[in-house]
């Protein structure tokens, strides 16, 4: 490093107080008052601890500077000795640069570690899609090869391009050698003109084991029976490597993948040894997870000696330290992040029993574990194999005690009691109205409120929250055509974007909500003075095509009516109207092209592109009893394809916006996509739209997105999750959808919120879906689903 050189900080290097991390954190590392921690998250580099003042000096790398002028600046600012500074800084900062905390200006990393391959990129026919891991010295891609299908494409950075190490061509003979037994297969491998290596294999879906594990843990004692399952598969797929002269040598939660049906396989053989290894791949450097080295490393290390090979013996030890923490959810000391004390520790301390950890005891799972944790590897089983049929004897223990119930509900049913006393007689939102336009709508305004209360009503089988639900609807009614009653320009909901003919926006869904509501009462008379009123208000509809803002949901808001509309005249003109606005609609649908996850000028979600068209229409033919669109399942195959294995199941890309991530929700992401495939299960006698709409559900669930509404977030995810199960998903679904919805809850009226009594943005829809748990078999989606 010359001292003229300017560096930077790279963008995605973080600074922080140490003040600011968890306590449970801080307790794990020696530290003093005012110190600051520099990390960078996608970097291999452990995290460091600077005192105040070297955290400004670096601080002020934010801009690029040369040492001299930056030691120069901090000097004057602090009235220092500048070549005094100058001589304390120096090690430092070359510490921090050859870390990669401090970059060159110009570097690639100085923007932060970024994907070198855009979506549509090839590499030797394999098409990326997108990145889905960047780190200091390897990228993970998911690609799709000539054939379909996909991958995962795993290739060097630029900036490490032809390293020494043979990490890619150990995998690679590793994988070969495996041929896809217990791991990915491996599909193709080689070298860019850049002298960047890369491989490729299939795509396995799953997540990763501490995932897995989480959710049975949050189950209690009824999780244990498979959690043990699951610690038996691991243990078993680490036996199975060594029954083929393997060892992994890189064990940890992240490199075991843990499929929907509980599969398991392992990923990541860069540092693995294999006994009949080519010249010159048979000699790996030792890597891994600090909290999963076995104790002979930890002495080796700590009295400076040359670190061991990985061993079976060592191996057998970082597996049941992973193991140990799959049951606890919690390594098995509190081990300190100095490193030195950390060795230590693993040299010397035994693992603290469940019970200390917060985990019920489990004495004879206790007991292989702490053999197989042994700080001497002659006291450890004598292979995998044997620990792994160790685990299988284990029994799980019987309760001694009924199981104390919690309501998992609880915030949901509070949430609702406080929307209830905020839109009845004497609550704040009853006196006043709904004063921030827009007035009326369904998804903002008075109509929402109605919608909502008519689920609640329904729930409860309550007929003074039936006659409120009126109440609003006639409130409604009664803004129709007034100024605020539809739009507000500052929420970016203006009359250019809506439009006049909107279900969730307009008057068409208010008239919907009032023949619903009425339809309740049993009203038939006003029933069929809303649905009239709706078939006036959708005489000229506007040109936009897609669910929320356009024709596909007048379509769908027909389908609604038919679902409560009896035979006879009325019913006649709504099929008629309906039939007419459907085939024009799919005359123009017909003529765009194909549907292809590549072509970002196309929308593929429930709101506002393909994915709505098609519910809209198999949801209209179901209700109208008429034919479905002629290239409905051509539209539906070519849907589909566009799938992207992610997790334990399928999202699709986002609105059409290049390196965009996918999303869960309603609107744009995998809840809407999985209330289409539950329809199309019902429309048509084929396995594949199930297989499908299970797979999406999986993603519905596991996004880690906390948006809180029906549109976009939690509230709509859980309500596909209670349509996934009421179409026969099993009783986990219900029990996630009730997890979805209580988690809404609690962000729900936080302080920031623009609309806190929208229903499909706020609070409202939370409520009508806390309501719905009550009696989930008759749930619906507000103004979306049969509303029976």
């Amino acid at each position: 490093m010359a001292i003229t050189d300017p560096l930077v900080l790279p963008k995605d290097v973080i600074l922080l107080p140490v003040a600011e991390l968890p306590e449970a954190t801080r307790a794990r590392f020696t530290h003093e008052e005012g110190d600051w921690a520099i990390t960078h998250p996608r970097a291999r580099t452990p995290s460091r601890v600077l005192d105040a003042a070297s955290a400004a000096l670096v601080e002020s790398f934010r801009a690029p500077s040369t040492i001299v002028e930056a030691v120069i600046r901090f000097s004057r600012e602090k009235e220092l000795d500048p070549e005094k500074t100058l001589e304390e800084a120096y090690p430092l900062l070359e510490r921090l640069l050859a870390a990669g905390f401090l970059v060159e200006e110009g570097a690639a990393e100085a923007s932060g570690i970024q994907p070198s391959l855009h979506p549509g990129e090839e590499v030797e026919g394999f098409t990326v899609l997108e990145c889905v891991q960047g780190l200091e010295d390897t990228e993970l891609y998911l690609v799709r090869p000539a054939d379909g299908g996909a991958g995962a494409l795993k290739i060097e950075r630029p900036s490490v391009a032809g390293r020494p190490g043979g990490l890619f061509e150990r995998e690679e003979a590793i994988l070969r050698r495996l041929g896809g037994e217990g791991c990915p297969p491996l599909l193709a491998a080689g070298s860019l003109e850049d002298g960047r290596r890369w491989l490729v294999t299939g795509w396995l879906s799953g997540v990763d084991a501490s995932t897995a594990a989480a959710e049975l843990q949050r189950q209690g004692s009824d999780g244990r029976p498979a959690l043990l399952t699951l610690a038996v598969r691991i243990a078993r797929a680490y036996a199975g490597l060594h029954a083929r002269g393997v060892l992994h040598a890189d064990v940890h939660l992240r490199n075991v993948l843990v499929a929907a049906d509980g599969t398991v396989h392992l990923l990541d053989f860069g540092y693995s040894r294999w006994d009949a290894a080519p010249p010159g791949l048979n000699d790996p450097p030792r890597a891994g997870v600090a909290f999963f080295y076995e104790p002979e490393y930890a002495v080796a290390t700590r009295a400076g000696q040359v670190p061991p090979e990985a061993t079976p013996e060592g191996e057998q030890y970082a597996v049941a330290a992973l193991l140990y923490a799959l049951f606890t959810g919690a390594h098995p000391r509190d081990y300190s992040l100095d490193k030195d004390e950390m060795l230590r520790q693993i040299a010397e301390e035994p693992p603290l029993p469940f019970a200390e950890r917060g985990a019920e005891p489990w004495p004879e799972v206790e007991e292989v574990l702490r053999r197989a944790l042994a700080k001497d590897p002659a006291a450890r089983f004598p292979s995998l194999a044997d620990l792994a049929a160790a685990l299988e004897g284990c029994q799980v223990p019987e309760r001694t005690a009924p199981r104390l119930r919690t309501n998992d509900l609880a915030d949901a049913e509070a949430l609702l009691e406080r929307v209830l006393e905020r839109v009845s007689p004497g609550g704040a939102l009853f006196e006043t109205g709904v004063e921030a336009p827009p007035t009326a709508s369904v998804n903002y305004g008075a109509a929402g409120i109605a919608c909502a209360l008519l689920h609640v009503a329904r729930a409860r089988a309550d007929g003074g929250l039936l006659a409120l639900a009126d109440l609003w609807a006639e409130r409604a009614v009664a803004l129709v055509g007034t100024a605020g009653a539809y739009y507000n320009p500052q929420l970016e909901i203006d009359e250019p974007m809506i439009g006049p003919t909107a279900l969730y926006h307009t008057a068409p869904g208010i008239y919907a909500v009032r023949a619903l509501v009425a339809q309740a009462q049993s009203f038939e008379g006003l029933r069929d003075e809303a649905v009239a009123a709706f078939l006036q208000s959708v005489q000229t509809p506007g040109p936009n095509q897609d669910l929320t803002l356009g024709r596909s949901g007048l379509l769908l808001g027909g389908a609604l009516l038919l679902d409560v509309l009896p035979d006879g005249e009325l019913r006649r003109r709504v099929v008629a109207w309906g039939e007419e606005l459907r085939q024009g609609l799919w005359a123009e649908l017909d003529t765009q092209a194909p549907i292809r996850d590549g072509d970002l000028g196309t929308n593929l979600g429930l709101a506002h592109g393909w994915s709505g068209h098609l519910y809209a229409a198999l949801r209209w033919s179901r209700s109208a009893g008429t034919e479905r669109p002629g290239r409905l399942p051509e539209r539906l195959d070519e849907l589909a394809a566009c799938a992207r294995p992610w997790g334990r199941g399928v999202r699709w890309r986002w609105h059409g916006v290049e390196g965009a991530d996918s999303m869960p929700g309603w609107c744009n992401g995998s809840a809407g996509h999985l209330f289409l495939w539950t329809q199309a299960a019902e429309a048509f006698a084929e396995p594949r739209w199930r297989d499908l709409a299970e797979r999406t559900a999986w993603n519905t669930w596991e996004a880690p997105d906390a948006v809180t509404g029906l549109c976009c977030g939690l509230a709509g995810r859980a309500y596909a999750l209670l349509r996934f199960w009421r179409q026969g998903g099993g009783e986990e679904w219900l029990h996630r959808a009730r997890r979805l919805a209580n988690r809404a809850a609690r962000g729900a009226f936080h302080p920031e919120a623009e609309t806190p009594d929208s229903l499909y943005k706020g609070a409202l829809g939370i409520a009508a879906l806390a309501a719905d748990l009550g009696r989930p078999e008759g749930a619906a989606m507000p103004l979306f689903e049969e509303e029976g």
